[in-house]
């Protein structure tokens, strides 16, 4: 490269890196990032996970169902994010989690086949990417325990599965290992600035939009195996799109409206 190309392009990189940086910032200010565990049960590790958070400048560690203490060594693991551990936010199910959250990337080692309607498996750069498009103020990372990892049970309270992509023969991580590539993919790579135009749909509002559409499915049809299938596929519909809070709404009426109607052919019929 001659002089004046030099001249020109280092300007060039230096301004990139500079509007990145300023992106991260904003990002950091204006999201919510929590690492979540389920059922852990090594303290170990939750030592170690408290250190990540340390090390993201994350807005808290969540524990649900956690079955480990938190000792001397989860202290010693943890160094400089002791903090995180001393500020636990715990939680006794899933769906006390999730309607806490308005976003809820989970993380699995396990793929699964065309048929497998709760373990849909992404790579994690795909879900961040669709991430950008969407100002959420609360995400959450969400790792199962270390010998089992995530069940299908609690997949389902998720929106997306992501899977961290290497071509190896042996994909399973650590779990602290884990979380730290998922969290260096997400803060390698910004979301950009919010918009105020766009408000996501909300944790509670995502619960509230499925238990009307399980109302829906219960009504239309006694049949157990169609029931559970249907509100798997609608589930998915809802958890990986990207609905704003306004269109979160007006399904939530749509479907009230759906249940009332049904409702009243229910009574009618019970009269006759």
């Amino acid at each position: 490269m001659n002089g004046f190309g030099t001249f020109v392009v280092m300007p060039v990189f230096f301004c990139v890196v500079i509007l990145k940086s300023y992106k991260l910032a904003f990002f950091l200010k204006f999201v919510d990032i929590y690492l979540a565990t389920v059922g852990i049960r090594d303290s170990g590790n939750l030592g170690a996970l408290a250190r990540l958070c340390h090390n993201f400048s994350l807005a808290g560690l969540i524990a649900v169902s956690r079955v480990c203490e938190i000792d001397t060594r989860a202290y010693r693991r943890s160094t400089h994010g002791a903090r995180y551990l001393e500020n636990l936010i715990e939680y006794s199910s899933m769906s006390e989690f999730v309607s806490n959250m308005d976003y809820v990337v989970a993380l699995s080692a396990r793929l699964a086949g065309s048929r497998s309607f709760e373990r849909k498996v992404e790579p994690l750069g795909q879900i961040y990417d669709d991430l950008r498009e969407m100002p959420f103020r609360s995400v959450s990372i969400v790792l199962g325990p270390e010998s089992t990892g995530l069940t299908n049970a609690d997949l389902q309270w998720c929106n997306r599965v992501g899977t961290i992509s290497i071509g190896s023969k042996s994909p399973v991580f650590n779990i602290s290992h884990a979380a730290a590539i998922a969290l260096y993919e997400l803060f390698r790579d910004p979301f950009p600035s919010p918009s105020i135009e766009i408000s996501p749909m909300h944790g509670r509002t995502r619960a509230i939009l499925l238990q009307e559409i399980e109302r829906t499915i219960e009504m239309l049809a006694d049949d157990q195996w169609w029931r559970i299938h249907m509100m798997a596929i609608l589930r998915n519909v809802f958890s990986r799109s990207l609905v704003t809070q306004s269109e979160a709404d007006g399904t939530i009426g749509f479907f009230k409206k759906i249940n009332g109607i049904l409702d009243a052919i229910s009574k009618k019929n019970e009269n006759e």
